[in-house]
């Protein structure tokens, strides 16, 4: 993996996180797509959540 420094919006947005978290407790979001912070709240879908919940693996022997 090339190291890429971040660009303006995405520091602005990370420093938002971070704050938000400090001061609120509020969770950092990041975007599933392309693992950039998101600043604000994100709306999960529940197709994002079944897909989650299917991506863990479980295996069971009987």
């Amino acid at each position: 993996m090339d190291f890429r420094p971040l660009n303006d919006d995405e520091r602005k947005n990370l420093y938002e996180a971070l704050r938000n978290n400090a001061e609120s407790g509020k969770p950092i979001h990041v975007n599933p797509k392309d693992t950039s912070f998101v600043s604000g709240t994100v709306e999960s879908a529940e197709q994002d959540v079944i897909n989650a919940i299917r991506s863990v693996p479980c295996h069971y022997k009987l």
